[in-house]
C-alpha cells in the first residue's frame, strides 16, 4: 500500500511538473504576439488573486473585526490555485523580459544595476541573513525568490513597456476599487468596519474592500489617481468615473498618512506637468509664485500661530488637547507605541541579528495579546526588531536609493517618481512599505516605482536621417509633446 501511495504521489509531482513546463511554453509562445511581452500585465493576475482570496475568505468585521488570520488562514481552491497561477505567471513574464533586454542590449545601465544591487542587499540582510542567523531562525520558503525576479524583471523593462505598466496598474486598480465598492452593497461586513471609531468623522464605517487592510487599500487608490493625473484615460465620462471611483475609495478607507502623502503628491504632479501659475501685473512684469505669495503666504501663518500662542491662549489649548483620547492618539501614533516599545526590546535582546522573520506572526501575536500587531508599524523599528542592525542597514540604504532616483528622475516622469517614492517614506514611518520577500498587492507602490524609474534608464538615442539629425528622449514618456 505504501509503494502504491508513492507512485500515485511521484506520478502527480510528475505530471504537475509536466504542466508548469507546459504552461511556460505556451505563456512564452503567447508572449511573442504581444510587442512588450506579458510583464507589463502583471497588475491585473496580482490584483485579482488577491482580491479572489479576501472574497472567498471567512473575513467578517461585524464577527471577528475583520483579522488577519482569516485571510492567511483561507483554504478555499480557488482562491489558493489563483495565488499559485499568478506566480507562475509572474515567472514566466520575468524570464520573458529579461531574454528581450539582454537580446537588445549587450549589458545593464548603471543606473539599473545600482538599483538592483541595493534591492539585493535589502534581500540579503532582511531575508536569508535573519531566517539563519537570528535568534528564532526559520525554514527557507519558495517566495522568497520571487520578490528578486520581479524586480529585476521591471528594471529590464523598456521605455514602452515601462508606459504600459504603469498605464495597466492604473486599470487594474480603478477596477480593484470598483469591484471592493460594489460589495459595499451585496456584503457589507466584509469590506465595511463599522466598529471602527478612530476616524475623523464619526460614524463614518472603514472600507477595506476586497485589500488586506484598509490603509493599502487607499496606498491604492491614491497610486492610480497619480497615474491618472500622469496618464489619464482617453475618455472623458470614464477618466471622471475613474477619479470618482478612486476617490471615494481614498476617503472611505481613512488612513491618515496616505491621505496627507496624496495632498502632498497632487500638487507636486501638477507642478511638473504645468509649472507654477504666473501672475500678470502691470510695470512689474509677471511674478512666480514661488517667490512671492508662497512666502508671504508662510510668514503670514507662522505670525498668526505665533500671535495666538502668545496672546490666545494657545499654548494652554495645546495642552489640554493633547490629554484628549484624541491627542493621546497623535502622540502615540494611535496605539502604535506599544507596538515598537515591543519590537525596540527584541531588538535589545538582539541587536545584531534581531529576533528573526517570525516576529509578529500568529504565534508571536497570542503571546503579547496583541491579534492586530502583524507588524512594526515603522519599517525601521520593524527591521531592528525582526532583522537586527543588519537588516535596518539593508533596508536604509534601497529605500535611499529609491528616494535618490526618485528625486533624480523626477522631471523625466513628469513627478511620478518623486510622489511615489515620498509615499513610500511617508508610509514607512507608520508601516511597514516594502518587502524583499513574496509578490503581492501590498508592494504595488514600490512596483509602479521601479517601473517608471526603468523607463527614465532608458538613454537618448541618436537618429540620422538624410535630411536632419535628431535626438530621442525616450525617457520623457510621461511627457505629452515629447
Amino acid at each position: 500500500m505504501e509503494i502504491i501511495i508513492w507512485a500515485v504521489l511521484g506520478l502527480l509531482a510528475a505530471l504537475a511538473a509536466f504542466g508548469v513546463i507546459f504552461t511556460g511554453i505556451i505563456g512564452i509562445q503567447f508572449s511573442r504576439n504581444l510587442k512588450e511581452g506579458l510583464l507589463p500585465y502583471f497588475f491585473y493576475p496580482a490584483l485579482f488573486s488577491s482580491g479572489l482570496m479576501v472574497l472567498l475568505s471567512s473575513r467578517t468585521f461585524s464577527v471577528d473585526g475583520g483579522t488577519n488570520e482569516a485571510l492567511v488562514n483561507s483554504s478555499a481552491a480557488a482562491a489558493v490555485w489563483a495565488i499559485r497561477l499568478n506566480s507562475i505567471f509572474t515567472l514566466i513574464a520575468v524570464a520573458d523580459q529579461v531574454v528581450r533586454y539582454f537580446a537588445t542590449r549587450p549589458k545593464i545601465d548603471a543606473p539599473r544595476a545600482l538599483l538592483f544591487l541595493a534591492f539585493c542587499l535589502f534581500w540579503v540582510t532582511n531575508v536569508p541573513i535573519a531566517a539563519y542567523f537570528a535568534s528564532h531562525q526559520v525554514a527557507p520558503e519558495l517566495q522568497w525568490v520571487y520578490g528578486p525576479a520581479l524586480i529585476f524583471g521591471l528594471l529590464c523593462l523598456s521605455r514602452e513597456g515601462a508606459h504600459e505598466t504603469i498605464k495597466s496598474s492604473r486599470n487594474a486598480i480603478i477596477l480593484y476599487c470598483a469591484a471592493g465598492l460594489v460589495l459595499i452593497f451585496i456584503m457589507p461586513d466584509k469590506v465595511l468596519d463599522r466598529q471602527y471609531a478612530q476616524g475623523y468623522v464619526p460614524g463614518l464605517p472603514r472600507f477595506s474592500g476586497l485589500a488586506p487592510h484598509a490603509i493599502t487599500l487607499g496606498l491604492t487608490a491614491s497610486i492610480a489617481l497619480w497615474c491618472l493625473i500622469t496618464e489619464p484615460l482617453k475618455t472623458k465620462w470614464i477618466n471622471r468615473s475613474a477619479w470618482a471611483i478612486c476617490l471615494l475609495t481614498l476617503f472611505l478607507a481613512q488612513s491618515k498618512t496616505v491621505w496627507m502623502a496624496f495632498l502632498v503628491g497632487a500638487p507636486i504632479l501638477k507642478y511638473y506637468q504645468n509649472g507654477l501659475p504666473k501672475l500678470t501685473a502691470r510695470g512689474i512684469g509677471r511674478l512666480n509664485v514661488l517667490y512671492f505669495i508662497v512666502p508671504a503666504g508662510m510668514i503670514g501663518v507662522s505670525c498668526i500661530v505665533a500671535a495666538y500662542f502668545l496672546f490666545g491662549n494657545g499654548a494652554d489649548r495645546l495642552q489640554d488637547f493633547l490629554q484628549t483620547k484624541q491627542g493621546a492618539q497623535i502622540l502615540t501614533g494611535t496605539g502604535r507605541d506599544l507596538i515598537w516599545e515591543i519590537a525596540l526590546r527584541e531588538w535589545h535582546a538582539s541587536p545584531i541579528f534581531g529576533y528573526g522573520l517570525n516576529l509578529f506572526d500568529f504565534d508571536y501575536r497570542t503571546q503579547i495579546h496583541m491579534s492586530n500587531a502583524t507588524s512594526g508599524h515603522n519599517q525601521f523599528i520593524d527591521a531592528l526588531g525582526r532583522t537586527g542592525i543588519v537588516g535596518c542597514i539593508g533596508f536604509s540604504i534601497y529605500l535611499f536609493s529609491l528616494l535618490f532616483f526618485g528625486f533624480r528622475y523626477a522631471s523625466q516622469s513628469s513627478g511620478l517618481t518623486l510622489v511615489v517614492s515620498l509615499l513610500i517614506l511617508v508610509r514607512s514611518i507608520t508601516e511597514v512599505a516594502i518587502s524583499p520577500a513574496g509578490i503581492g498587492i501590498t508592494e504595488t507602490a514600490s512596483y509602479v516605482l521601479i517601473a517608471a524609474l526603468a523607463a527614465c534608464f532608458t538613454k537618448a538615442q541618436v537618429v540620422n536621417t538624410r535630411k536632419f539629425r535628431t535626438v530621442s528622449m525616450p525617457n520623457q514618456i510621461f511627457n505629452k509633446t515629447a
